[in-house]
């Protein structure tokens, strides 16, 4: 009886963690072993329950789960399928935005030079336009016109000065080349 305990012992092991694994709801499978005189003349009896049924029992609760575990194994690649798809498309989408930031920087860069440039230009324009108005000022004020006259007129004296100076200077050369 020593070795049939220990096998017991070892089944109602395995049936417990069965248990925790699978519903046996509606199904008997502890056995003990029966040590009465009347068992041990009808040993079928001597386990207190038909061993051919726990085996039936087993053998189809084995099929179920092999059906189970081979779509759970389906399901399992499909769904590592879909991971890897989506990792290649966030690789994908992560490539494309480095190019667009690098784009966007690259712009950016450009938006800065233009307006450095157009702010250059403007302030050369100011320059033109202030020195502009300076002069449409001072030629606006009747003391600037009287003063561009006084100096126009020093001007044309200055230009008769010169001919008459060129003139004289011709007719010496003229008298010393006849000498």
């Amino acid at each position: 009886y020593e070795e049939l305990d220990g096998h017991v012992k070892k089944y109602s092991d395995l049936v417990s963690e069965l248990a925790r694994s699978v519903d046996t709801t509606g199904i008997n499978l502890k056995i003990t072993v029966d040590r009465t005189m009347e068992a041990y003349t009808n040993q079928s009896s001597l386990l207190g329950l038909d061993l051919g049924d726990v085996r039936q029992y087993l053998s189809d609760l084995k099929q179920i789960q092999s059906g189970s575990l081979l779509e759970k194994k389906k399901a399992f690649q499909e769904a590592l399928d879909s991971v890897e798809e989506s990792l290649k498309a966030n690789t994908e989408a992560e490539d494309r935005l480095k190019i667009i930031q690098d784009k966007e920087k690259k712009c950016e860069e450009t938006l800065e030079s233009e307006n450095q440039q157009r702010d250059a230009t403007l302030a050369v324009r100011e320059r033109e336009v202030h020195s502009f108005k300076e002069r449409a000022d001072s030629l606006r004020s009747p003391v600037a016109t009287e003063r561009m006259i006084l100096l126009q007129r020093q001007l044309d004296e200055l230009e008769s000065l010169q001919r008459k100076h060129d003139e004289e200077t011709l007719l010496m050369q003229e008298a010393v080349e006849k000498e």
